[in-house]
């Protein structure tokens, strides 16, 4: 298996609710040897079925952004960062709204990653308007049906992670 030296220079951000996102981080934090952290709203949703689309839906139409349970990181130690959400209404989840709204990134290289099970719609544009106040945005990639295509995904991310030039 290919692996970085340990990279203790790049963070791994990202918010999932069902696991398919916390897959594709984990896989990208592992193969560089990242650190990682997991953004988890103080009330999260329980919804699930249809409903869960229903409610999120309306988290990402009314630009809603849910308090956060409290993290320690220093983000100054970190040149690179990546980012990961599930795409809610063709968007990134409120939790990701809370964490780039909240100016603790700044200055930083950005990568994106978001996981669907239809279409990644519109969100790395949205990211990237976000993102690109206070960091350089490095790139993108989107993952589909990482619960139908577990192996497949991690392959891909693997293989985009190793494709990208990191410090």
């Amino acid at each position: 298996m290919y692996n970085y030296i340990m990279n203790t220079k790049t963070l791994v951000v990202y918010y999932s609710y069902e696991g398919n996102t916390e897959k594709i981080a984990q896989a990208i934090a592992q193969e560089i040897g990242a650190a990682t952290l997991r953004l988890r709203p103080k009330k999260e949703m329980q919804s699930t079925g249809f409903s869960k689309y229903l409610w999120g839906g309306k988290q990402v139409v009314m630009k809603s952004k849910p308090d956060l349970e409290s993290f320690d990181v220093d983000f100054s130690e970190y040149a690179q960062v990546f980012i990961g959400t599930p795409v809610w209404s063709f968007s990134y989840a409120p939790a990701i709204r809370t964490f780039l709204d909240s100016g603790l990134l700044s200055g930083k290289q950005v990568y994106f990653f978001s996981t669907h099970e239809g279409g990644p719609g519109k969100v790395e544009m949205r990211a990237k308007k976000l993102v690109e106040k206070a960091n350089q945005w490095m790139g993108a990639k989107d993952f589909r049906d990482v619960a139908k295509d577990t192996d497949g995904c991690l392959a891909e991310a693997l293989e985009w992670v190793r494709s990208l030039t990191l410090v």
